[in-house]
C-alpha cells in the first residue's frame, strides 16, 4: 500500500509541473500571437512535452520504488501525469477561447478554413468538395465543450499506446 502511494504521489505531482507547463505554453502562444494555435510546431512542442513528462514521471517513480516496478506501475507512473496534463490542455484551450477571448476563437477557425481551402485546392478538390468541407466547419465550434472533451478522449487514447511502450520499457521483469 505504501509503494502504490508513493507512486501516485510521485506522479502526481510531474503532473502538476506538466500542466503549469501546458498553461505556460498556451498562455505564451497566445500572447505571441493566436495564430501559433494553427501551427504544426506547436503541436509537436506539446506532444515532446507531454511525452518527456509521462517518461520522466516513469522513471522517478521507478527510482522511488521498494518493490518490483511492473508493467502495471510503469503505465499508471505515466498515465496519471500525462492525464493530468491533457486535462490542463483542453481546460487552457476552452478558457482561452471560450471565456477569455471568443474573437481569438473566432478568428482561428477563419484561419483553418482558409488554410484547409488552400491545402485542398493544392491537391487538386473540387470546389464543390472545398465548401461542403468549409460548411462542415462553420456548423462546428471546434472549442466547444462537446468538442473538448472528444479532443480529450482521443489524446487520452493516443498518449496511452504510448503510455504501454513506456511501460514496457521501464518495467522490471
Amino acid at each position: 500500500m505504501q509503494n502504490s502511494t508513493n507512486l501516485k504521489s510521485v506522479a502526481s505531482n510531474y503532473g502538476l509541473y506538466l500542466a503549469l507547463a501546458v498553461v505556460l505554453i498556451f498562455s505564451l502562444a497566445y500572447a505571441l500571437s493566436v495564430e501559433m494555435f494553427t501551427k504544426w510546431y506547436l503541436s509537436l512542442i506539446l506532444f515532446f512535452v507531454l511525452v518527456g513528462f509521462g517518461v520522466a514521471s516513469t522513471k522517478a517513480c521507478k527510482s522511488a520504488a521498494t518493490e518490483i516496478f511492473s508493467f502495471r506501475k510503469a503505465f499508471t507512473a505515466y498515465f496519471i501525469c500525462v492525464i493530468i496534463g491533457l486535462v490542463a490542455q483542453s481546460l487552457t484551450q476552452f478558457s482561452i477561447f471560450n471565456l477569455i477571448d471568443p474573437e481569438a476563437g473566432a478568428y482561428i477557425v477563419e484561419f483553418s478554413k482558409e488554410q484547409v481551402a488552400d491545402t485542398m485546392a493544392k491537391f487538386g478538390s473540387t470546389q464543390e468538395q472545398i465548401d461542403l468541407t468549409i460548411a462542415g466547419m462553420e456548423q462546428e465550434n471546434q472549442f466547444s465543450l462537446k468538442n473538448q472533451a472528444i479532443g480529450l478522449a482521443t489524446n487520452i487514447v493516443f498518449y496511452s499506446i504510448i503510455g504501454l511502450i513506456v511501460a514496457l520499457v521501464f518495467r522490471q521483469k
